[in-house]
């Protein structure tokens, strides 16, 4: 049944068009990666793999609002690929470590709405590939909040404001993930409910906007 929606329906490259998958290897290699970013002190790190704007917003919109699950397959599969290129000293640290992976929440509503968290999915796929531990069940969000990108930047984080609670005990080292950085405001909010002597990197597949 997949051959023949494939051969229907065929995947194109968000970025160029082409038919196979949703973004090829040339589009891959030509999306920019941001590199780390350590202005924050509370955190060891933040990398946003890529900038939020074109081939990466299509393919965050296709995955939230279009519901494609194999997008979240390929989408984990290239950012897996690009840590372990761009950033193998970090992976051998979340590794030897043992940090474990935190996907930023969705409201019970949302995701029953939804059918999944499109955040828990992608961190699942970098978690087995890089046997790297996923607790998707420790923070839960309590306040079903309107999407960050529909605010001004100035509303973000009073929408935030006291929308997780902890439901588990919290690993001494984390992996915060989630799918896009804007203004921060949804992470900051996660951190601050965190014990102020826990390590924490953030990951994201894009960062701007």
């Amino acid at each position: 049944m997949g051959i023949i929606i494939d051969w229907v329906f065929p995947k194109k490259c968000l970025g160029c068009d082409v038919n196979g998958n949703y973004l090829c290897l040339k589009c891959q290699k030509e999306t920019k990666n941001l590199g780390v970013s350590y202005d924050d002190k509370r955190l060891e790190g933040r990398i946003g793999l890529f900038k939020y704007d074109g081939t990466t917003r299509e393919i965050i919109r296709m995955i939230k609002f279009d519901f494609v699950g194999d997008a979240i397959k390929e989408t984990g599969n290239w950012m897996v690929a690009t840590l372990k290129k761009d950033y193998p000293n970090v992976v051998t640290t979340w590794k030897k470590e043992k940090y474990v992976m935190i996907p930023v929440p969705l409201h019970w509503r949302r995701e029953n709405w939804r059918g999944f968290n499109q955040s828990a999915e992608l961190a699942k796929v970098i978690g087995n590939k890089l046997k790297i531990e996923v607790n998707k069940d420790l923070v839960i969000r309590k306040k079903n909040t309107k999407s960050q990108a529909l605010r001004q930047r100035g509303q973000k984080s009073s929408n935030m404001e006291g929308a997780f609670k902890i439901i588990g005990k919290v690993p001494k080292k984390i992996i915060i993930f989630d799918d896009v950085w804007t203004s921060g405001a949804t992470i900051k909010s996660m951190i601050k409910i965190l014990p102020c002597k826990t390590k924490i990197w953030v990951l994201t597949l894009a960062s701007g906007g």
